[in-house]
């Protein structure tokens, strides 16, 4: 059974970046189930099935960046774009992380997680607030309605990213 605050089980069964860093003891949660890894030209290859579908996802979001740009009566056009290029970021940092290209030994891996964890709510932030732009508190597409996507869409950032390294570097009572 799931319960908050514990990463046990889900560590278990899933790869994600953020289980390294977690966990009772300083090897954090090991997954019990993951992707194949494979060689190339020795260097280990880690997670290349989420990596495939990474690169998978890169290409669909530039396409779907491409054409709701061209879309020019569709409401909320520029605020879904600006999910879209949070999105992107996000798969970025997926890559760097769950594949080893950043390692989990290495000191600034603790940070581009964070990173990871804060385009995370800052993306999940960002689309309910394009739920609501159907409601027309301020015109879509005016430079109001993007710099607040924007800045909030930033405070949420740095807000996840400050309490996802309190909690790495347990600094407080994080």
């Amino acid at each position: 059974m799931y319960r908050f605050g514990y990463y046990d089980q889900i560590c278990a069964t899933v790869q994600m970046a953020a289980c390294p860093l977690l966990g009772p003891s300083q090897l954090g949660y090991e997954p019990t189930c993951y992707a194949r890894n494979i060689e190339v030209r020795s260097a280990l290859v880690f997670q290349m099935a989420t990596l495939i579908i990474d690169v998978i996802a890169l290409f669909m979001t530039i396409i779907m960046i491409v054409h709701v740009r061209s879309k020019y009566t569709a409401v909320g056009r520029k605020e879904m774009v600006m999910v879209f290029y949070l999105y992107f970021l996000l798969v970025i940092l997926d890559f760097l992380t769950i594949s080893s290209i950043i390692p989990i030994s290495s000191v600034v891996y603790p940070y581009f997680v964070a990173g990871y964890l804060g385009l995370t709510s800052a993306l999940c932030w960002c689309l309910m607030l394009n739920g609501i732009v159907g409601f027309q508190w301020t015109e879509d597409g005016t430079a109001a309605s993007l710099w607040t996507f924007r800045l909030s869409s930033l405070g949420i950032f740095g807000l996840m990213y400050f309490i996802s390294i309190g909690t790495f570097k347990e600094i407080g009572s994080l």
